[in-house]
């Protein structure tokens, strides 16, 4: 649920040094993770951005202060996703979901894409609002015989 997501920012110093260390301290510690993104570069280093489970949040601060790695853990974030199959074939449907939230007012901060899945997280404030605006826009609120392309929040 997009109640239950914490927004993740690790941060390697200057590279991968806690890298490993971390992704094998989150396994064992049994901490899932989801939308994970690479960021930075050669000047500022590289690090990390990923969702995980809110209840997970205190297993991977034991893992990180374990293994002296800094991250800075965002507990405002949500995630919300839609779901469906071909959603890579219909690319129209992240621009149209992307649309509605910008008239809205609701920032994405990040977008990850697959065939069966467009998930975003947001401000978690907005999440239940994010979620009906999604479902007016596909007609999710219609029987599913009656929409168009079957898509869920």
């Amino acid at each position: 649920m997009a109640q239950a997501v914490v927004g993740v920012l690790g941060r390697a110093d200057r590279g991968a040094r806690c890298g490993g260390d971390r992704d094998a301290g989150r396994a064992e510690a049994s901490v899932a993770v989801d939308l994970v993104a690479r960021f930075g570069d050669r000047d500022i280093g590289y690090g990390w951005d990923f969702t995980i489970a809110r209840t997970h949040v205190e297993a991977l601060r034991e893992v990180l202060a374990r293994l002296e790695c800094a991250a800075d853990i965002h507990e405002r974030v949500g995630k919300v996703s839609l779901v469906g199959a071909g959603l890579l074939s219909q690319p129209r449907t992240t621009g149209r979901m992307l649309a509605a939230l910008g008239k809205a007012g609701i920032e994405a901060y990040s977008v990850s894409t697959s065939q069966v899945r467009t998930s975003f997280t947001l401000a978690k404030a907005h999440c239940g609002r994010a979620v009906d605006l999604l479902h007016r826009e596909f007609q999710l609120d219609r029987p599913l015989e009656a929409v168009e392309h079957a898509v869920a929040v």
